[in-house]
């Protein structure tokens, strides 16, 4: 007679196919769709407050980082704006009457984000409503620029104010 005896690769493929393929394709159905799944929260995860901290800043030599130029973007709530030096825009104060032609009164803001106005609108800002108040107050125009940074300390405070007084003269 003929012997039945079946080699060890015979019998762990006749194995595979009939009794365990449908449990290792289930199996791998079931992986395929949990990865699927975690790809997918991953593309719906919110950026960590960090990082969104980091889109809206630059690297500095002196002053370690700094806003970004010109941006327009919602950050934390507010509008933010920054100019081409990267500092948050002042809303212009209306125009007193009695003011025209007379030289602006010059208002320095330095400090770190609750001055910079983390969270609020470029017009909510103190440095905003500084420049409203002190232009109604003073009878005459008052500009005020914010060189608040997020995050910023007495360190860049004197970085900034050393290059401001370079080029602009406060009151």
């Amino acid at each position: 007679g003929t012997s039945r005896h079946r080699t060890p690769h015979q019998m762990s493929s006749s194995w595979l196919k009939h009794r365990h393929l449908p449990k290792v394709l289930g199996l791998l159905v079931v992986c395929s769709f949990f990865l699927a799944l975690e790809c997918g929260a991953s593309l719906m995860e919110e950026k960590s407050r960090l990082d969104r901290i980091l889109d809206v800043l630059d690297e500095d030599a002196e002053l370690w980082w700094r806003q970004r130029s010109d941006l327009d973007v919602t950050f934390f709530g507010g509008q933010v704006r920054t100019d081409a030096q990267g500092w948050r825009r002042v809303e212009p104060a209306p125009t007193v009457p009695s003011a025209v032609d007379r030289e602006p009164f010059r208002i320095l803001v330095l400090g770190a984000s609750p001055s910079f106005g983390w969270g609020v609108d470029d017009n909510q800002t103190y440095a905003s409503l500084l420049q409203a108040a002190a232009s109604r107050e003073l009878g005459r125009p008052v500009e005020v620029r914010n060189g608040a940074g997020i995050g910023y300390s007495s360190h860049q405070g004197l970085v900034l104010l050393d290059r401001t007084l370079a080029t602009w003269s406060p009151d």
